[in-house]
């Protein structure tokens, strides 16, 4: 019942008519006319490809520290330079020796290269 009432106060009223004639009389293509369409349009394209960037970026991250063994030089996050003494994946955590023969546990994801020579062959970006 109470659909009936909406349809015979809303839809059948001479305002509804009247809206309708008015919308069916403008041009339905018009709003391609301004710029706003485009603008959204090069939003959606950039917004894809900044989330295919960011995928790509974590995928190569996740290989290098992967791919991390024993006798790597890395460099943490913090700006230290060790080499890994030994690695628990399961804990997500590196030992590294500095220079002084320190030891230091630091997780997987506070490296940010690989070094080889002093340079850096890879670079974990995160």
């Amino acid at each position: 019942m109470p659909f009936d009432c909406l349809w015979n106060s809303v839809v059948l009223s001479p305002q509804f008519f009247r809206l309708w004639t008015l919308l069916a009389q403008e041009d339905p293509w018009g709003f391609l006319r301004s710029p706003m369409p485009v603008m959204f349009l090069l939003l959606i394209m950039f917004m894809v490809w900044q989330y295919r960037q960011a995928n790509r970026e974590r995928d190569e991250r996740q290989k290098v520290l992967d791919a991390l063994k024993k006798t790597d030089r890395v460099e943490t996050i913090g700006g230290i330079i060790g080499v890994v003494t030994s690695i628990r994946p399961e804990a997500g955590e590196v030992t590294i020796r500095t220079h002084d023969d320190t030891k230091i546990d630091i997780k997987r994801a506070a490296i940010v290269k690989v070094l080889v020579d002093g340079t850096a062959s890879t670079t974990a970006k995160g």
